[in-house]
C-alpha cells in the first residue's frame, strides 16, 4: 500500500492509493461501492491494471438472475388482467368468490408477490408471453445475450438492450441466434458494436419485421454504416438511428443508395462528421425513401454547400420534421434552404446554431412554401433588430405554434416589430431568452393583440428590470398563458408587484423567477396574487 502524505499549517491529509493486487486480496482496502465488485474479481481474477478498475466479472447464474425482475416486470405488464395463483394457493371452485376483503387483500399483495418471484435466481415462468422486455444499462453484456437466446421468447416484439457493454459478439449472437421472428424493436444504443458487429447484424435475415433500430453510439464508423446500407432484408424499417457514430461521407453515400427501406419514415443521422455537399448531394438524390416524414443531420458539418444540396431533394415531400442544427450553413445555406419547394408539408425546422444571421432569417421567413410549418428554432444565429422586422413580417406561416429565437441580439425595435405581427394567430410558445430587450421592448411586446393562445413565454435573462415586469403585466389579450419565465432580469420586489397587477393570466401555472434580486416582501406579494402559482425563486433576499 502507498502513502501520500501533505501538510498544510497543522492538519496533515493522508491519501493511500491501493493497489490492484490489494484490492483483490484485500477488499476491506477499498471503498465500501466496490467491495462487491472485488467477490467477483478475486474468484476470477480479471482487473484492469491500466486503470485500477476491479472489473465486475458474471456467470451465466448471475445473468440468469438480472434478467428475473425485468422479465417479472414485463409479464405483469403483459398479464394484467390474469390472475396468478400463489405456490401455495389452491385454485378456486367455479362460482367461489370468496370476502370481499380478502381480495382485496390479495389484490394489495400482488406487488409484494412479484417482488418475491423477482427474488428467485431465474426466471421460471413462461417466457412466450413476453412482448416487450427493457433491459437498459443492466451491464448483461454478450454473455447475457447468449443467455437470453436461450429462453423462448418467439412472441418478442421490442427489445431495449441499450447501455449494457454490448459488443461485436453479442451483435453477431443476436444476428446469427435468435429466432424472435416476430420482433419489431431493437434498441442497442450505446453499446461497443464496433464495425465488425454491424457487419454481422447487417447480415440479419430473421427480423424481418423489424420496424425501428437504434444503433446510436456504437462505434460504428464508416465500414460498419456501409455495411448496414447492404442490408435487404429489413425492408418494414420505418425508424433507423445511427447518430454519434463517427462516419463521414463515405457512410452517408453508402446509405443514400439503399434501395430497400422504401417504408423508411425516421432517419437519424446526427452528430457524425458529414461535411460539404459530397454525401449531402447523394442523400438528397435518393429515389427509395419516399415515405421519409424526419430527417436529422444535426452536429455534422454540412455547410452552404451541404444545405444547398438538401435543398434540391424533390422526393421528399411528406417531410415534416427537418433538423439541421449546428451545421455552419450559415446566410447562404439558409438562403438556400428557403428555396425549397417540395417539403409542403414540413411542420419542424430547427436551424439553431448556424451563424445565418439577419440575411439568413430574411430570407428565410420569405418561404411561400411552408404553409404548415409549426414550429421554427432559430436560435444563436446572431439575428438583430433587422433580422426580427423581417421575419415580423412573414405572411405564410399561418399554422406557426412555437418560435425560438433565443440567444441572438435582439433589441427594443425588434421585440417592437415582431408584437406588430398579424399572421402567427396560432402563436402558443415564443422563446425569447438571451437577447436585448429592456423596458420599451416588454412594454411593446405586452400591446400584442394576435398572440391569444400563447401559453409559454420565455423572456429570461434579458434587461427588463422593475419597470419592464410592470409593463409586461399590462397585456391584456395573452388569456391562456400558463407559463412565464423571467429568470435572470434584476425585476426586485418591485417588478414582483409590478407583475401582481395583472388581470388577464388568471390562467398561470409556473413562473420562473430566479436570479432577480426578489426578497421576501416581493415574495409574499406573488403568493398573495397567485395562492396555488408554482413560483421559482432562490432563496429570497432579506
Amino acid at each position: 500500500m502507498g502513502c501520500n502524505a501533505s501538510c498544510s499549517g497543522d492538519r496533515t491529509t493522508t491519501s493511500y492509493e491501493v493497489s490492484p493486487e490489494e484490492k483483490i486480496s484485500n477488499p476491506g482496502s477499498m471503498p465500501n461501492h466496490e467491495k462487491h465488485r472485488a467477490v467477483y474479481a478475486r474468484a476470477e481474477g480479471e482487473t484492469d491494471l491500466t486503470t485500477n478498475e476491479v472489473k465486475l466479472v458474471l456467470t451465466k447464474e448471475d445473468i440468469k438472475k438480472k434478467l428475473v425482475e425485468p422479465f417479472m416486470k414485463a409479464l405483469e405488464g403483459e398479464s394484467r388482467n390474469v390472475t396468478e395463483l400463489k405456490p401455495d394457493e389452491p385454485p378456486k371452485k367455479e362460482g367461489e368468490d370468496g370476502d370481499n376483503d380478502q381480495n382485496n387483500a390479495n389484490s394489495n399483495e400482488e406487488p409484494n408477490h412479484i417482488a418475491k418471484l423477482a427474488s428467485e435466481q431465474q426466471f421460471t415462468g413462461d417466457a412466450t408471453k413476453i412482448k416487450s422486455l427493457k433491459l437498459t444499462n443492466s451491464d448483461i453484456r454478450d454473455l447475457g445475450v447468449e443467455v437470453l437466446l436461450e429462453y423462448a421468447l418467439s412472441n418478442i416484439e421490442s427489445i431495449e438492450l441499450d447501455r449494457n457493454n454490448i459488443t461485436a459478439t453479442g451483435a453477431r449472437l443476436l444476428s446469427e441466434k435468435a429466432s424472435w421472428a416476430k420482433l419489431e424493436h431493437l434498441k442497442l444504443a450505446e453499446n461497443e458494436i464496433g464495425v465488425e458487429g454491424a457487419e454481422a447484424l447487417s447480415k440479419n435475415f430473421s427480423m424481418k419485421n423489424l420496424t425501428t433500430l437504434d444503433l446510436s453510439k456504437c462505434k460504428l464508423e464508416n465500414k460498419g454504416v456501409i455495411a448496414l446500407s447492404r442490408n435487404h432484408s429489413w425492408v418494414k424499417l420505418t425508424t433507423l438511428d445511427l447518430s454519434d457514430n463517427n462516419f463521414d461521407n463515405d457512410g452517408l453515400v453508402a446509405l443514400a443508395k439503399n434501395a430497400s427501406w422504401k417504408n423508411l419514415t425516421t432517419l437519424i443521422l446526427s452528430s457524425n462528421k458529414t461535411p460539404g455537399a459530397g454525401g449531402a448531394t447523394e442523400l438528397s438524390n435518393n429515389q427509395s425513401w419516399v415515405n421519409l416524414t424526419t430527417l436529422e443531420l444535426a452536429y455534422n458539418d454540412l455547410g452552404a454547400e451541404g444545405a444547398a444540396a438538401l435543398s434540391s431533394n424533390t422526393t421528399w415531400t411528406n417531410l415534416t420534421t427537418l433538423n439541421l442544427k449546428h451545421n455552419g450553413i450559415g446566410a447562404e445555406g439558409a438562403e438556400a434552404i428557403a428555396k425549397n419547394t417540395s417539403w409542403k408539408n414540413l411542420t419542424t425546422l430547427d436551424l439553431s446554431w448556424n451563424k445565418i444571421g439577419d440575411k439568413g432569417i430574411t430570407e428565410l421567413s420569405k418561404n411561400t412554401t411552408w404553409e404548415n410549418l409549426t414550429t421554427l428554432h432559430v436560435a444563436w444565429n446572431k439575428i438583430t433588430d433587422e433580422g426580427a422586422k423581417e421575419i415580423s413580417q412573414n405572411t405564410s406561416w399561418v399554422k406557426l405554434s412555437t418560435l425560438d429565437l433565443g440567444y441572438n441580439n435582439i433589441g427594443d425595435e425588434g421585440a417592437t416589430a415582431l408584437r406588430k405581427n398579424t399572421t402567427w394567430t396560432d402563436l402558443t410558445t415564443f422563446i425569447f431568452r438571451n437577447n436585448n430587450i429592456g423596458v420599451k421592448g416588454a412594454k411593446a411586446l405586452s400591446e400584442n393583440e394576435t398572440w391569444t393562445k400563447l401559453a409559454s413565454l420565455d423572456l429570461g435573462y434579458n434587461n427588463l428590470g422593475p419597470d419592464g415586469a410592470s409593463g409586461l403585466s399590462q397585456n391584456n389579450s395573452w388569456k391562456e398563458l400558463a407559463i412565464l419565465n423571467l429568470r435572470g432580469n434584476l425585476i426586485g420586489d418591485n417588478g414582483a408587484a409590478g407583475l401582481s397587477k395583472s388581470y388577464s393570466w388568471k390562467n398561470l401555472l409556473k413562473v420562473d423567477l430566479r436570479n432577480n434580486n426578489i426578497g421576501k416582501e416581493g415574495e409574499k406579494t406573488l403568493r398573495n396574487k397567485w395562492p396555488k402559482l408554482e413560483i421559482e425563486l432562490e432563496n429570497p433576499q432579506a
